[in-house]
């Protein structure tokens, strides 16, 4: 009677190692630093490459179970993916040496950034029970974007000797707002008025100049 408890002990162990969620999870960049909450800035057309790394501790057990080396790891191993604003991209990993904890990483590439990504969100969550809620982190993409045009707004009106009048140096598109410099006969003119407007990446500059 005393062999069956025992043996329903080590089948119950066993059995809630293999339940046992990971414990923690790491996004890194190309050059292995860190990251947390941001990736970037990138700039248009830019790629790049996220690493995840998944750890899950070792499992404690009891005497009967310390000459089993598949008893001190986290089962089953945890399956990561990738998400791209909330839209599976990427569900492969694999299971990296880790001397008695689990370790499974993924790698996400990323190409061709454009506009509609700022802000965009990558994540990567892993899971090994349905029992349990997901471990997961999340990154959101960050963009630096030229100027999309420039205008001179004032200019198109009769100008008469000897009075002053006010031009508008008007550009948009950019990320961040686009530094606006006057130049006239090509030198810069550096008591130009500077105003910034939050409104989707727009500048402003006021100058009496014909030259943007």
């Amino acid at each position: 009677m005393a062999f069956l408890n025992v043996s329903w002990n080590i089948r119950n162990k066993c059995s809630e190692s293999e339940q046992v969620p990971p414990q923690k999870i790491v996004i890194t960049n190309e050059s292995g630093a860190e990251l947390t909450s941001v990736v970037g800035p990138f700039s248009e057309g830019a790629s790049f490459t996220l690493r995840c790394d998944v750890f899950g501790e070792a499992v404690r057990m009891n005497e009967l179970l310390e000459a089993d080396p598949e008893g001190k790891k986290a089962k089953p191993l945890p399956t990561v993916t990738w998400f791209r604003n909330d839209v599976m991209v990427s569900n492969v990993s694999i299971a990296l040496p880790s001397g008695g904890t689990t370790h499974v990483r993924s790698e996400l590439r990323i190409t061709g950034l454009g506009r509609r990504d700022v802000h965009s969100e990558l994540t990567c969550q892993a899971l090994n029970n349905p029992k349990t809620a997901p471990l997961a982190s999340t990154l959101h993409v960050d963009m630096n974007f030229g100027p999309l045009d420039v205008k001179i707004l004032g200019a198109n009106q009769p100008l008469s000797a000897g009075r002053r009048y006010d031009l508008l140096c008007q550009s948009s598109g950019s990320r961040p707002p686009a530094i606006l410099t006057w130049r006239k006969n090509g030198q810069r003119l550096e008591k130009a008025k500077k105003t910034t407007v939050a409104s989707y990446f727009f500048s402003r500059g006021n100058k009496l100049n014909k030259n943007c």
